[in-house]
Parts: C-alpha cells; sequence; structure tokens
C-alpha cells in the first residue's frame, strides 16, 4: 500500500506535458453557455431553411386562387407595358412600326410574357413566313409584313434542348433548341414535335437562382416563380383575412338565459350522451334563432324563474392594424410599397404617397431596362423589318416616363432648361454649331415643339445651323476699316 501511494505521488510531482493545441470550431452566432443561448438548449440552433420546388399546377392554384397573389404577378407586369415605348424616327417610319406592333398584338403578348415570368419563365416563339423555325434567325432575309404570329407560353409547355457550354458560342447557356409538344407545324396532321432555334425565342427569366448544386439545370435557366418567393407571406395573409372573416358573424353575441334548461334536456343517465345532446341543442339554437341559449339555474338575478337576455358587442380595437402587419411582408416579398398593392392613399394626415410612388417608379424603370428591354431588342430584329422591309439601324426608342407631369411642370423644367443653355451659350465652351444642334435633339426628344425634327429636315445645313454671313451694308464706306478708322 505505501508503495503504491509513493507511486502516485511521484506521478503528482512530475511536470505535464504542454497540452497539444486544441482545435475550435468558429462562427459568427451568438453563444451563451450560461443561459443556453446558441447552444443545443436553444430551440433556435435547429432551425433550417428549406426549400420545395412548387409544380405548375401548385403555382396555377395558387396564382388563381389568391387575389393577392395575382397582385404581385399582374401589377408589375402590366405597370410595364402601359406607357408601350416611344419611337424615334420620322413620322412615316414611326407610324409603320407602330401599325406592325398594332397588327401582332405585341404589348397585350409581351404582358402575358411578364405574367409568365412571375409565375416562373416563359417565351415568345416568333412564327415567319418562308422562314424554318429550326435555323437561325436571319433578320436580311425578312420581308414586309413576313412575321406571322407571336406565340405566348409558359415554360411548363416548352421542352429544352441540350445545353449550349461552348464558350465560343453565341448561344453559350441557352438550350440548343426549344420544342413546343402543344402545337401543331401542319394543320391536318399529326405532327405535334415543333423545335424552334433560340434566336427565334424571346425567353422571359424569372428571378434569378444561384448557381449552387440544389438546381437543376432547368431551374438554373428558367428561374425561380415569385409565387415560391411569396408563398409564405401570401398564406399568412390570406389566413388572417379568413379568420377576421370568419368572426364577423359573431359580431353581436345574442346569449339567452333559461333557468332549468339542463334539467330539461336530462333525459338519460348516460353523462356524455348528456353533454352531447346539450351542446348540439345549443348549436342548433344558434343557428335556428342566431342566439346562444344557456342554463341559467334557478332563475334570473330579479325573479325566480325569470330569463335573460344578454347582448355582447365584439370589440374590434387593433384587429385593423392586425391585418396590415401581414400586408406589409407580402408588400415587401413584391418589392412594391403597401400602397400600391392596396390601391389606397397612405394613411397619415401629412401623407402624400409621393416616397412610396418614387420607389415603385424606380423598381418598374430597373424592371424595363433590365428586364424587358434585352426582350425587345431581341424581338425587333424580326420586327423592323417586318414592318418596314428592310433592316433599319438608324431607327431606335426609349421607355416614357411612368409619370406624366403637369403642364405647369413642363413649363417650369423647359423654363430651367432654357436658362441652363444660355448660361452654356455664354460661356463660350461648345461651338455654336455643335450647341444648335444638341438644343435641337433635346427639344425634338422633350416634344417640347411638335413637327420641329420634320421642319428642320426640310433645311440646308446653312440655315439650319445659321452659318449665313450678314449682309453688307450698301452704304458703307468701302475704304472704312474694320474698326471704324479710314485705310489709307
Amino acid at each position: 500500500m505505501a508503495g503504491l501511494l509513493s507511486r502516485i505521488a511521484d506521478a503528482f510531482s512530475r511536470p505535464m506535458p504542454p497540452a497539444a493545441p486544441v482545435a475550435r470550431r468558429m462562427g459568427d452566432s451568438v453563444y451563451n453557455p450560461l443561459t443556453g443561448l446558441g447552444t443545443s438548449v436553444d430551440p433556435s440552433t435547429f432551425n433550417r431553411h428549406y426549400h420545395r420546388p412548387l409544380t405548375a399546377a401548385e403555382i396555377d392554384q395558387s396564382y388563381r386562387g389568391s387575389w393577392i397573389m395575382r397582385k404581385l404577378i399582374d401589377k408589375p407586369a402590366k405597370e410595364q407595358v402601359r406607357t408601350r415605348r416611344a419611337w424615334q424616327s420620322d413620322k412615316a417610319t414611326i407610324a409603320k412600326l407602330e401599325a406592325e406592333e398594332k397588327r401582332l398584338k405585341v404589348w397585350e403578348k409581351v404582358k402575358q410574357a411578364e405574367i409568365h415570368r412571375g409565375l416562373g419563365g416563359g417565351a415568345i416563339f416568333l412564327w415567319i413566313d418562308g422562314d424554318s423555325p429550326d435555323q437561325p434567325l436571319d433578320p436580311s432575309r425578312i420581308r414586309l409584313g413576313a412575321i406571322r404570329n407571336l406565340i405566348v407560353r409558359h415554360h411548363s409547355r416548352i421542352v429544352l434542348g441540350e445545353m449550349i457550354f461552348d464558350m465560343a458560342d453565341d448561344w453559350y447557356g441557352s438550350p440548343s433548341y426549344f420544342q413546343l409538344n402543344d402545337y401543331k407545324l401542319l394543320r391536318g396532321t399529326t405532327e405535334t414535335e415543333l423545335r424552334f432555334h433560340p434566336s427565334r425565342v424571346i425567353v422571359f427569366k424569372a428571378e434569378e437562382v444561384p448557381d449552387l448544386y440544389t438546381a437543376t439545370t432547368e431551374q438554373k435557366f428558367w428561374g425561380a416563380s415569385k409565387v415560391e418567393v411569396a408563398l409564405a407571406a401570401v398564406i399568412n395573409c390570406d389566413t388572417a383575412q379568413s379568420s377576421f372573416a370568419g368572426m364577423i358573424k359573431d359580431a353581436v353575441n345574442v346569449i339567452i338565459g333559461i333557468p332549468g334548461l339542463t334539467e330539461r334536456f336530462q333525459t338519460t343517465s348516460d353523462i356524455q350522451a348528456f353533454q352531447t345532446a346539450r351542446m348540439t341543442a345549443v348549436n342548433a339554437a344558434r343557428s335556428i334563432w342566431r342566439a346562444i341559449v344557456k342554463d341559467n339555474g334557478k332563475g334570473g338575478p330579479n325573479a325566480e324563474g325569470a330569463e335573460t337576455i344578454e347582448y355582447r358587442q365584439m370589440n374590434w380595437a387593433g384587429i385593423p392594424e392586425t391585418l396590415m402587419v401581414f400586408i406589409y411582408p407580402v408588400a415587401a416579398a413584391g418589392n412594391m410599397p403597401a400602397t400600391v398593392l392596396l390601391g389606397k392613399s397612405p394613411d397619415g394626415m401629412n401623407a402624400t404617397g409621393d416616397g412610396d410612388m418614387t420607389v415603385w417608379r424606380d423598381e418598374i424603370d430597373n424592371r424595363r431596362e433590365v428586364d424587358l428591354r434585352p426582350c425587345l431588342e431581341q424581338l425587333d430584329l424580326a420586327l423592323i423589318p417586318s414592318a418596314l422591309g428592310k433592316e433599319d439601324a438608324v431607327v431606335w426608342w426609349r421607355f416614357p416616363p411612368l409619370k406624366t407631369p403637369s403642364a405647369k411642370e413642363q413649363a417650369e423644367t423647359g423654363k430651367l432648361k432654357a436658362e441652363t443653355v444660355q448660361i452654356y451659350i455664354n460661356t463660350n465652351l461648345v461651338p455654336d454649331v455643335a450647341m444648335a444642334e444638341g438644343v435641337q435633339n433635346m427639344l425634338e426628344e422633350d416634344g417640347t415643339i411638335p413637327g420641329l425634327a420634320d421642319a428642320l429636315a426640310k433645311l440646308p445645313p446653312e440655315e439650319r445651323f445659321m452659318l449665313l454671313e450678314e449682309p453688307a451694308d450698301p452704304n458703307a464706306d468701302p475704304n472704312a476699316a474694320p474698326d471704324g478708322g479710314v485705310v489709307e
């Protein structure tokens, strides 16, 4: 025993070896072992986000079954096409282009495609007479009125061909073809497969999907629908509204107290059967008489055996504010102000709504430039030759402003521009010809003077830019020096 104790004491007297470095798990979460925050005791440590892609049927049901979801999808699409686009060319050319857009119902088709974009993506197929749809589009071969139809389809009706991964290919990242399975190539035949070259398909992609391992190639190409992004917020909002609507029928409760009611209904010794019969009778009375009938004991407070009638009004205080709490996440998911989603003016005595509308117009302008413009530019490769009979590189267009200024605002803006132009002229920093051409272009684009472009085009350059020399004075002395002296 003494030997054992001696060995133990000797072991404790030896110096301890240096501790090996311990690998620690680093993170950016809050960790507090005293309160359990961030540990296994904290339930939030087990929270995880889970994404389940929705099927086309589920997206369709959500879009058609919820007015809020439909508003989230339709409102941006309608707003993007509301002002159409402003062509920049001579009147005759603009008239032909606008007539071709009207014939093909371009803006109706673009609106449908934008709605499909919100529902997960879609496309517009160009059907051109005399061309094989599976061949690349050649604008130089498109004759006048060659576009027969614009076919709009949701991505669920489109089959993608093998993806092009050759980085030297102009269509890198696109499928080698798009196939329509619900369209017959030749009428009266059984042939149903129809393939289009990517140059003949204008793709309206949905919300961008990150290039991560969880997404399929097709999901990365088409993107995610707005329904998937906003579904949870919309369901919560619809549930809150439905629950509130169910409370309206109980806004006023009539409660009738009848003495000895329990004894009158007690016809069996089985307590459970008695309670069931009693509750059934109460619910039946509530349905038939619009009142709740209860046992009033031995009678009312004033007289033995008396009946009582009570009216209970439901308190609605705070319910409207609670419903709005569910509206705000929906508006945020749709990137639109709540005032636009609900179609109402802002609350508050001094609220004008200018800030909300400015944010909304900026959002639509961004969508038009980033998402819609590339689609229209691809369409114009075929639309312009079909309208004019040939390609025209001079024709261009712009999106009109979403807000139309009043006459007073236009006058004030024009005055400020004129004063600014005069300041530049006085500085002599810009040559006169360049300044004249720039101001004329500004007046033409602003539409300040209707028909100005056509009128200026008829003038020779000397007269248009005021390059003519001033006529000589017939009474002037031919021997006079330029400074007014006399030439000797």
